[in-house]
């Protein structure tokens, strides 16, 4: 082989060498993305094992509500003076940044959390907060987890929502197909959503105008007291 052909040999080992480094980064990024988002559905769906699987044993997490291992708290976190008593709660984890370095990486992450939790058989509260992670991943025996978190808090708020009727006439959700707990969330079924998939249905109403009506009689109630020469 000339020198020439030994040249192009060099130049394509190099660049499927940079290939395989950029394929490697991305491999690894996705792996990570994919612990925050199982954290998430773990806190959310009350599943303890697999929130375990976002942590190290060694791990520590500073939540501020608890400020530990990582195991422990993917235990008590669940309990009723935490957020346990809350029947729904959601996590949105978005604006994923990632600096890998070897084995290690930072990962900065933005959250949104909502939750309700009732006050009367019609009233409830809802909390929205907001606020990011900081975690420090590690890769042991090619997995990655969080090895250190800490939650810096930015925002939160209560409200009263005001209970409004909803649309008429709509199938309801059986409980298979309602929003629930570990084991028994419709997403545990996987594939087997299938079978609890409900009949065909279409709505030929407006799906808003009851909820409307009843929030515009509102409004005007408070108006008529506001301009009261009584108030």
């Amino acid at each position: 082989m000339n020198e020439s052909g030994d040249a192009d040999n060099v130049a394509a080992g190099a660049r499927l060498d940079a290939m395989q480094r950029q394929l490697d980064v991305l491999v690894a990024k996705e792996h990570i993305r994919d612990v925050l988002y199982r954290y998430a559905r773990g806190v959310d769906r009350k599943d303890v094992d697999l929130l375990k699987s976002c942590y190290h044993p060694d791990s520590i997490d500073a939540h501020w509500s608890f400020i530990g291992s990582g195991f422990e708290f993917s235990e008590e976190i669940l309990e009723p003076h935490q957020m346990g008593q809350v029947p729904v709660f959601k996590h949105f984890i978005t604006n994923i940044l990632i600096e890998l370095d070897g084995d290690r990486a930072f990962c900065e992450s933005s959250y949104l959390f909502s939750q309700t939790i009732g006050l009367t058989r019609k009233r409830h509260a809802a909390l929205t907060s907001e606020g990011r992670y900081l975690d420090v991943f590690e890769r042991r025996n090619g997995e990655w987890r969080i090895l250190h978190r800490l939650l810096v808090p930015e925002s939160g708020n209560w409200s009263l929502p005001v209970p409004t009727p909803g649309p008429v006439g709509f199938p309801m959700p059986t409980c298979d197909q309602c929003t629930g707990s570990f084991p028994n969330d419709p997403v545990y079924r996987g594939f087997g959503i299938s079978e609890i998939l409900p009949d065909q249905f279409r709505s030929r109403e407006d799906n808003w105008a009851a909820s409307l009506d009843h929030l515009r009689a509102i409004v005007q109630a408070e108006s008529n007291v506001s301009s009261s020469p009584d108030t």
